[in-house]
């Protein structure tokens, strides 16, 4: 679930401005990779071009399917400065042979970033499919596939993080995760949809400024799928099938909503969120850091700014995505569930390390009519734990997709 926090967001940027300059020939496409502190290598371009003698730039998201913006340029001899509306900047020198640009890259912590000259693109991560679907919200369209074989449907809902609709992401591969499951379920002849998250693969222009985004704001883009699913299948209802974070979208988008015939649930957190990353920075930071972490995390489960956030801690909690987190902590996941009176399956692995067999309990316990399933040996990727060793796709735990189409199957007759 703190995936998410290790990704470098990329924003809507102002209209361009532009720099008269005779001194050095930018034309074309410069590129660089920053190496961020989550390890992460996030591949930027800058594309230079001139407009009736002004020079003009846009900054290409390259891990983010090429997502194209805008970008500030001043070029005053050889020193260049790029500014971003989300508050990144690049500040640099060209070099005496014109060949590369040595600087800096700025987004509440500055990184080193050598631009050069040349082209990239993304590793491939997905191949267009004919059920490939887009839906237009007010701040750009959202990408999805639909994976069509019966009138019953689900929307499957990624967990937190920049892995795509299937799973996967250019940085780091991915799991496959979503698509392993769609491909498994209409198998068993259950349509579903899965999408990219504004912000993600083919939805990446979809997101604004992060400051501005909230835990609803993904939810009402779960009711928005769920309303095209419906409408293409010409279905009474479709379910919505959460992973993760993805569990607290579907119970959030359920509320009051007649287009959703029931949930799947799978490892989703049923206790505070605040509880749950308190647990997740224990086992994972360093003692040194731990301290400074957990006073940040009562900040943010208080619902007020971190004060003096250490540098340390800026791409877990950097002031840009506080907000987000803020409103995420205010969820009570198991009051919601409550609320609702469709049917609800929970599934949980005892082997999963983010979220806990406590969680599905906490769930349950506010719908005592839910169906409960332990995964023995099931860790939170839904792989068997023994057997995972992350380093490719592996199959999903055997069984859990018979158990969701024998659900969905008995709950639409």
């Amino acid at each position: 679930m703190l995936r998410r926090l290790l990704f470098l967001t990329l924003l809507f940027l102002p209209p361009p401005a532009f720099a008269q300059t005779e001194n050095v020939a930018l034309d074309g496409d410069w590129n660089g990779t920053l190496d961020t502190p989550g390890g992460r290598h996030l591949h930027m371009l800058f594309r230079f071009s001139h407009v009736d003698g002004a020079l003009q730039a846009q900054f290409i998201s390259v891990d983010q399917a090429g997502a194209a913006f805008p970008a500030q340029v001043t070029l005053d001899g050889r020193h260049i400065t790029l500014a971003m509306a989300f508050g990144g900047s690049f500040d640099g020198s060209v070099a005496e042979d014109g060949k590369s640009i040595a600087g800096s890259f700025h987004q509440t912590i500055t990184l080193p970033l050598t631009l050069v000259q040349g082209t990239i693109a993304a590793p491939t991560v997905r191949q267009p499919e004919p059920g490939d679907v887009t839906i237009q919200t007010a701040s750009g369209a959202l990408a999805g596939t639909i994976l069509r074989k019966s009138d019953i449907g689900v929307v499957l809902i990624n967990g937190s993080g920049n892995a795509n609709r299937d799973g996967n992401s250019a940085d780091n591969g991915g799991r496959n995760t979503y698509r392993a499951m769609a491909e498994a379920l209409a198998a068993r002849d259950i349509t579903s949809l899965r999408f990219d998250k504004r912000g993600v693969g083919e939805s990446a222009p979809a997101l604004t400024r992060e400051e501005d985004v909230r835990i609803q704001t993904y939810a009402d883009d779960v009711k928005s799928w769920a309303a095209e699913l419906k409408r293409r299948l010409g279905a009474r209802c479709v379910w919505l099938g959460g992973h993760s974070e993805g569990g607290m979208l579907a119970v959030m988008a359920a509320q009051d909503n007649a287009d959703i015939c029931g949930l799947i649930l799978f490892a989703s957190p049923g206790r505070p969120l605040a509880v749950i990353i308190r647990e997740q920075l224990t086992r994972q930071l360093p003692p040194e850091h731990l301290a400074t972490a957990l006073a940040a995390l009562d900040d943010l489960d208080a619902d007020r700014p971190i004060a003096n956030l250490p540098p340390q801690l800026m791409s877990l909690m950097r002031p840009s995505i506080q907000p987000f987190l803020r409103s995420q902590m205010k969820v009570d996941v198991p009051a919601l569930l409550a609320r609702l009176k469709i049917p609800v399956l929970i599934l949980q692995g005892d082997a999963d390390m983010n979220v806990s067999v406590a969680d599905a309990r906490a769930l349950t316990k506010a719908r005592p009519d839910a169906t409960l399933k332990i995964l023995p040996g099931v860790n939170h990727s839904q792989r068997i734990a023994a057997t995972d060793t992350g380093t490719g796709p592996g199959a999903l735990a055997p069984g859990e997709m018979d158990m969701v189409a024998q659900f969905m199957h008995e709950h639409a007759k």
